[in-house]
């Protein structure tokens, strides 16, 4: 197992001033003694978009499953929107996480029984959140999926399921898109795209957009970057 280093030389670039959104002091994560994750300090302003970028094995995964409030750290604060989530109860990291993080894995968890819009319908519902149709609809028709909103999962290409995968996450008009390779099986043209589209619906919907991977065809699409190293 390797531990996460912060490569000086590409230390990030700071959007604004004022509180950050996300803000990560000495946090730690280890399975069975062996320590996976050791970040001394990370932040993120609201508005800013990063990049996280290492070689598999450095931790990107266990980075955004931390930030995600899906793992605990053994030390630390992790604070979004100035709410420290290690500190959240399961019940109420879940609320949380439904009201305020969107996540987009590289397995898109698109429930298969479902259409895309009863998939958007059942974000809002685990997050307690009322469904809010016209913007729903303004989503698809913005990922050019408006024509497949019946369809089910096994009925889209994969390009479309990935564009549902993005209509869910950023459905609750959340403060933060966690992304976890989401081009790293993709083609030039489709990483590209599937970058500029993550970018521009973050933005619509005012959210601040953490993509991680080892994919350095991304590097291009941020200007904020923390570079992970295995030792």
């Amino acid at each position: 197992m390797n531990k996460v280093q912060i490569q000086p030389s590409v230390r990030r670039k700071t959007v604004g001033g004022g509180v950050p959104l996300v803000e990560m002091e000495a946090v730690r994560y280890s399975v069975e003694d062996q320590k996976i994750l050791d970040l001394p300090y990370w932040k993120i302003q609201k508005g800013e978009h990063s990049l996280v970028l290492g070689p598999s094995g450095s931790g990107k995964t266990t980075l955004i499953h931390l930030m995600a409030g899906l793992l605990r750290p053994d030390r630390g604060r992790i604070k979004i929107s100035v709410q420290d989530i290690a500190g959240l109860s399961p019940a109420a990291m879940d609320r949380f996480r439904g009201r305020h993080i969107g996540l987009i894995f590289q397995k898109l968890y698109l429930i298969p029984s479902l259409s895309v819009w009863d998939n958007l319908k059942l974000a809002a519902k685990f997050a307690g959140l009322p469904f809010d149709r016209e913007w729903a609809d303004s989503i698809l028709r913005g990922l050019s999926l408006a024509h497949k909103a019946k369809s089910r999962p096994s009925e889209l290409s994969s390009g479309e399921a990935q564009r549902a995968a993005i209509a869910r996450a950023v459905l609750n008009r959340p403060k933060i898109i966690l992304a976890d390779e989401p081009t790293s099986a993709l083609d030039d043209a489709t990483c590209d795209n599937v970058a500029d589209l993550l970018v521009e619906q973050a933005s619509r919907g005012g959210a601040t957009l953490v993509v991680a991977t080892h994919d350095t065809r991304l590097k291009d699409h941020f200007k904020s970057r923390l570079d992970l190293e295995g030792s």
